[in-house]
């Protein structure tokens, strides 16, 4: 598996769009994809999952953990992290992760988050710089 991502416009103003691409084994799989930041100590730390409304919920456990996409996974290449321009310079440090578990909506509350946790499909896909 790999992410990336790409930024656009000065940390004063900008936008951050993420892309997945699952390991081979589990394409086409019914799977929740996932968008967290971990915010450095000197703004109150903390891990943050992106929903499917753009809204960023603290993290508790996997239970009550928002997936930012259900679906057949794939290359997902147009993951909306920040859309539009925002000053990021408080939060620089900030590290953002995008990750995939299996499980479809039916699956029991949490099962693609510990999954995926399990499993290590996550990486790095950028700093806040």
């Amino acid at each position: 598996m790999s992410v990336s991502s790409s930024t656009s416009g000065p940390i004063t103003a900008q936008t951050i769009m993420g892309m997945l691409t699952v390991d081979s084994n589990d394409m086409g799989k019914l799977g929740s994809v996932f968008v967290a930041v971990i915010l450095p100590n000197n703004v109150g730390g903390g891990a943050y999952f992106l929903n499917s409304s753009l809204e960023w919920k603290q993290f508790t456990s996997c239970d009550n953990t928002p997936a930012y996409l259900t679906t057949t996974l794939s290359t997902h290449d147009k993951i909306s992290i920040i859309v539009t321009p925002t000053d990021l310079s408080n939060i620089a440090g900030t590290q953002i992760y995008i990750g995939y578990g299996l499980g479809s909506v039916l699956s029991p509350a949490g099962f693609a988050c510990t999954n995926m946790l399990n499993n290590k499909t996550y990486n790095l896909a950028y700093t806040i710089k």
